[in-house]
């Protein structure tokens, strides 16, 4: 660091130990220092940034981490993900583009995106249990389209599919934006993939391994269902389906709860953050 002097040091981990030797050396140097949101995170559960500011999303996250880590306002920005800025360029999210009426796939192709819950020993080999069971005692024509995070063990799964007789495709090698356009409706957790659901306007469930709220709170919009159980899941999709469609009010309360998460939804994040590097420098 002393060497090279950068006018500027950019880390997605503080305060994790990869990132914290960076930081306080760039401090010591007077260089301030800049930490970006690389996913959601819950800072109720800690997280003490050794940086001169934060970069976050959008305004809700903004709030969520100034009352959570007493953070003082002029040390917070919230621009955007710039990782999204191609996805709006290109209008793909779901407002920027003709209305599609939903046509769902025999057998129903349910979606999970699923993450690591420290400890990962059970948790989602009892889950995927649950529902299971439940598919197979109702006799439900459903097939489950399993994404998992990088690292999660999957090897009980596939027993647990063939005991219940439950058809399941886990991991494809495909896009992120390709899996949710092949699903028909997708469950998640607790996991940045989320937005992915939320951007295409698919009829999305939202929960944790244990069937709570999570700490998104995007049920609180109507952006997501929350079922409080595997039995009350497939009840949701049962009587959706037997509709003919689900509510179309949960696609314009995605698109409410993305403008407060995301704050930048037109394609300019990029452009923003770069403005406020130049500025910190």
């Amino acid at each position: 660091m002393q060497f090279r002097k950068p006018k500027l040091l950019i880390t997605t981990h503080d305060p994790g130990p990869s990132a914290l030797p960076f930081v306080y050396s760039a401090k010591n140097l007077k260089i301030p220092t800049v930490v970006l949101l690389h996913g959601f995170h819950d800072p109720n559960f800690g997280a003490k940034h050794v940086s001169d500011y934060i970069i976050v999303w959008g305004r809700l996250i903004k709030e969520r981490f100034r009352k959570a880590l007493k953070i003082p306002p002029a040390r917070i920005f919230n621009l955007g993900y710039p990782f999204l800025d191609s996805f709006f360029n290109n209008k793909k999210a779901f407002w920027q583009q003709p209305a599609k009426k939903l046509v769902f796939h025999i057998p129903f192709r349910l979606g999970l995106l699923v993450t690591i819950y420290p400890p990962d020993t059970f948790a989602l080999s009892q889950f995927i249990q649950e529902i299971f069971a439940e598919i197979s005692s109702q006799k439900s024509d459903i097939e489950i389209w399993l994404r998992t995070h990088p690292g999660q063990s999957i090897d009980k799964i596939e027993p647990l599919s063939r005991y219940f007789n439950v058809k399941i495709l886990y991991n494809q090698p495909i896009s992120i934006e390709k899996f949710v356009d092949s699903c028909d409706a997708v469950m998640s957790w607790d996991t940045t993939a989320i937005l992915w659901p939320l951007l295409c306007g698919k009829p999305l469930f939202y929960t944790t391994p244990w069937w709570g709220p999570g700490h998104m709170h995007i049920e609180e919009f109507g952006a997501a269902w929350s079922p409080s159980s595997a039995h009350d899941l497939i009840k949701k999709i049962t009587l959706a389906l037997s509709r003919g469609e689900f509510t179309r009010t949960q696609r314009q309360n995605q698109q409410r709860f993305l403008a407060g998460a995301l704050g930048v939804i037109d394609g300019t994040s990029s452009e923003k953050h770069l403005a406020l590097f130049k500025k910190l420098i």
